[in-house]
């Protein structure tokens, strides 16, 4: 993510209110189930949702990884956030250990039990 962008997310969350907070958490999971959305809107929205860890669930992380059909940079992204927030993976990410054969997404299914990616204050 741009300085820029983490810049803005940062203030954002820093000067929210707990109803704003919820507002932007709601509109970011809405965001992402929509199926016409862009891998590169996924990639930065999904990003900018370790930015609110406290309002995040697995619904929008879920929408993404149900519809992946491939080990790419969107899922591996999405996956990296899903931990970073601190959630129990979900079923649909107990799927991907399944099916998972590439070592970067392997490597990140290990980390469910071991150590977290950076998550945003």
């Amino acid at each position: 993510m741009t300085d820029y962008i983490g810049g803005w997310l940062d203030a954002v969350a820093a000067v929210a209110s707990d109803a704003e907070r919820s507002e932007i958490a709601d509109q970011l999971r809405a965001y992402v189930c929509d199926s016409t959305i862009s891998d590169a809107e996924l990639i930065m929205l999904t990003r900018a949702m370790t930015y609110f860890p406290n309002e995040a669930t697995g619904e929008g992380f879920d929408c993404i990884m149900s519809r992946r059909e491939t080990e790419d940079i969107v899922l591996w992204t999405v996956m990296d956030a899903y931990l970073a927030t601190g959630l129990a993976p979900s079923g649909v990410f107990d799927d991907w250990r399944d099916r998972a054969v590439d070592p970067r997404t392997i490597r990140r299914l290990g980390a469910r039990e071991g150590t977290r990616p950076r998550v945003h204050p």
